[in-house]
Order: C-alpha cells, then structure tokens, then sequence
C-alpha cells in the first residue's frame, strides 16, 4: 500500500504553542509506515521552528515547508507561492490548523486536486483589537469554511463556535500519560534545582502573548503573595508580550518572587514541581496545558471562558477573569486540603486523553476518508 500523504498547516512549530504541541502528540505516535507528514509553516521566522521537533519530524522522514506570512505588503506574492506549491506538490489530504489564513491553501488545494481538506477548530474566538482585521478575518474563515469539506475541533465548544451545525469530528487534546505521572523523586529534584523547597509554587505555562492573560495572572499572584509571602510563581513561555510582562513584574515588585524560565523541554517535570496552576486565559479552545496539569494531579484554577469539558479533576476550578480578589479567596481557602496526585492517571484514561487510543481513531479517519475520495 502506498503511504498517504499529508499535509499539516500551522503557524509554527513551538514548544510553548499549545496546537504545536497538540500536533506533534500525535504525530510521534502515529504508524509512519501508513503515513507520510509533512509540515507547512505559515508564519515562518527564525523562531517559529524549534529545533527539536525539527529534528523529530526530519528524523521520521518528514519535510519543513516554510512560508512568509501573508501580509498586505506581499498578498499577491506570497499567493502565487501557495499556488505553485501545490501545482509542483501532490498531497492525498490537507490538515490546516489555521483557520482565516487557512483559506488560500484551502483554496488551492481544491483547485489542485486534494480531495480531502480538513479544516481544524482550536479556538472559540478570532481574537483581533483591529476592528478591519477582524471584519478580515471572519470574511476568510467564512471562505475557508467553503473551501474545506471535512471538520475537526479540539472540544464541542470549539467546534460548534467555527461550525455551527456542520458536522465535525472531536479529536481530543491526548497527551502521553504515562510522562505526566506523579513522581515525588522528580518533584524534589526539580525544587531544589529551583531553589524553592519550602515555598507553594503557582505555575503557568504559554506563550506570551494577549490570549493568556499574563497581566490579570500576576495581579492574581501580587494579591495570593501578600498573605502567603513564602509563594513563588513559574512562568513557562516566551512571545511578544515580554517586556510588558516584565515591566508589571517590576511594577508589583516581584523580581524576588517570579521565575521565568523562557522556553523548555522538560515542562512535564516542571509540572511536578508545582503545587497549583493557573490558566486566567481570555478564551481557549480546549487547553493542551490544561490536560497536562491535571495528568500531574495538580490543583487547577482556569478561567470559566475555558470549556469546562476540560475538567478531569474534582480539584479543578473556574474562576471569572475580572476579580484577583475572588481568585485569591478561592485559592487560599484551598490551599491546605489535601490532594492525592498519584490518582490522576486513572481518570485521565476514563476520560479520553490517552494518547495511545486516541491517535488510532485519528489514524482510522485518515484511512476512511482516504479509501472513500479513491473509489
């Protein structure tokens, strides 16, 4: 049998972009003797490829295709690029994890011959401040919803934000379990590493930008530290709102008290360390860190604009994103009870987040729609 070629689209190739690492979950459990994968970045710069998914994907014999974003500047460009991209390139199926700009490969896709064009809801809001850019960016998804012909979304809230009544196929955030697991000999190495063996250690991980919320995380923070002065908290990420992020740091007075560690490898240890994780994001679809905190068993406080179908734990919470007060109460009236971490891996399973089943229903779609589009 002849592999069945590919195509992802996405943004980047980020450790710290949740749909990144929601992608190469599954692509490095997938049977690559059925498949052939390869990546389209679309917002390519020297920062959107790390290299160790480069390396995974060029190891298993995948290809990095990059491509300048489209702009205004260079529409018309960049748009014969996609057209003679797909013209020279044969592809069985098109997966496009973006959406508005996801219409012009959609479009030339179709117009190329790929049959099966999958377009992939990660979100339940396009986020924009610019009133133009955002009456742009519903107008492109609206087309990219013509141009594709098979639906996928991370979550129900997800999917019926982008497709209403359309039918589409849940494809859950999986993660390998069995990394996340609880482990106590972990948890004390890292802590010492980090210097922070008798503190409570507040964690997040993203990147930083608008979407997170890093400015209402850390005034929930300032107010948690002033009644709990032994508290730390852990930032896990890197973007284009750093300096901002550093500047209210300095602002509440909290150089002390505030670890950024930029981007890592080693997240599924630094979730050990922590005791509590926080994740006040303006909107989500279903949140890849959210699902691998509570595989660490840890108490979780996200914002109710997160789909509640995230929730595994009983120590999982949703809180409004317009009261630090109101989080602070809530956390610290909580604090103290106790929390058994070495059961989340049970629960996690029963709910559908092992990544070992479900990436053969993700394999086993690609195989139907494949066999149908050759009859």
């Amino acid at each position: 049998m002849n592999k069945i070629k590919i195509l992802m689209i996405v943004d980047n190739l980020n450790k710290c972009d949740g749909i990144a690492s929601y992608i190469m979950n599954y692509y490095q459990k997938m049977d690559l003797s059925m498949f052939q994968i390869d990546f389209l970045v679309s917002k390519y710069n020297n920062n959107n490829v790390c290299s160790e998914y480069r390396n995974v994907i060029e190891n298993h014999g995948g290809k990095i295709i990059l491509k300048q974003n489209i702009s205004n500047k260079s529409i018309v460009k960049e748009l014969k690029n996609i057209k003679q991209f797909f013209q020279k390139n044969h592809y069985d199926i098109v997966h496009s994890h973006i959406i508005n700009m996801g219409y012009f490969y959609l479009k030339y896709a179709k117009k190329n011959g790929v049959r099966v064009r999958i377009l992939h809801s990660h979100s339940t809001m396009l986020w924009s401040k610019n009133i133009l850019l955002a009456f742009r960016n519903k107008v492109f998804t609206h087309l990219a919803l013509k141009n594709a012909n098979t639906y996928f979304a991370c979550s129900h809230l997800a999917g019926k934000f982008l497709f209403h009544n359309k039918k589409y196929y849940l494809i859950k955030n999986a993660i390998e379990l069995d990394k996340y697991a609880f482990d106590s000999q972990i948890r004390n190495q890292y802590r010492n590493d980090l210097k922070i063996e008798n503190c409570i250690l507040y964690g997040h991980v993203g990147r930083y930008n608008v979407q997170k919320n890093h400015m209402f995380l850390l005034q929930i923070f300032f107010e948690i530290h002033k009644e709990q002065p032994n508290s730390k908290l852990l930032l896990v990420g890197k973007g284009e709102l750093e300096d901002q992020i550093l500047s209210k740091i300095r602002q509440l007075n909290l150089q002390n008290d505030v670890i950024l560690l930029g981007e890592r490898s080693d997240v599924f240890h630094l979730f050990q360390a922590m005791d509590v994780f926080l994740l006040p994001s303006l909107f989500e679809g279903l949140p890849m860190v959210g699902v691998e905190a509570q595989a660490s068993g840890l108490v979780c406080y996200f914002s109710n604009e997160i789909t509640e179908e995230v929730k595994v734990l009983d120590t999982t919470r949703f809180l409004p994103i317009d009261d630090a007060v109101r989080w602070k109460k809530e956390i610290l009236a909580n604090i103290l009870k106790r929390n058994d971490r070495t059961s989340a891996g049970e629960k996690m399973i029963l709910a559908g987040y092992d990544i070992k089943t479900e990436v053969k229903y993700l394999e086993s779609l690609y195989k139907d729609f494949y066999e149908k589009v050759k009859k």
